[in-house]
């Protein structure tokens, strides 16, 4: 509509408040449609890559609960940090050597 980044934001920010979008990302969309590209699903990013099968770090655990992240990662081709970050998401820690959860639970 023949307007800039900032002008879009004063409107906008008229409308919805003040939070609703700033100049910054205003700028970074207007570039976007003037470059044409709209179609963004296969793009390439430059964040950090999704594990795709988190189960087989699980199951190198399960089948070794004295295996190091450096090992698994080297296993499954990753970087040892994301698998050490799975599995203290997961509520693993590393006690003695060995990956236990961090709930422990009683066995009978």
């Amino acid at each position: 509509m023949d307007k800039n980044a900032t002008q879009a934001v004063r409107e906008i920010s008229e409308v919805f408040g003040d939070e609703a979008v700033s100049v910054r990302v205003a700028q970074y969309w207007f570039k976007r449609f003037k470059s044409r590209k709209f179609y963004i699903k296969d793009a390439f990013r430059t964040d950090r890559p999704v594990i795709k099968n988190i189960d087989d770090i699980f199951t190198e655990i399960k089948l070794n609960r004295h295996i190091s992240s450096y090992k698994i990662a080297k296993r499954l081709n990753i970087d040892h940090r994301s698998v050490f970050n799975y599995l203290r998401n997961a509520g693993f820690k590393k006690k003695l050597c060995v990956w236990i959860p961090h709930n422990l639970i009683l066995k009978n």
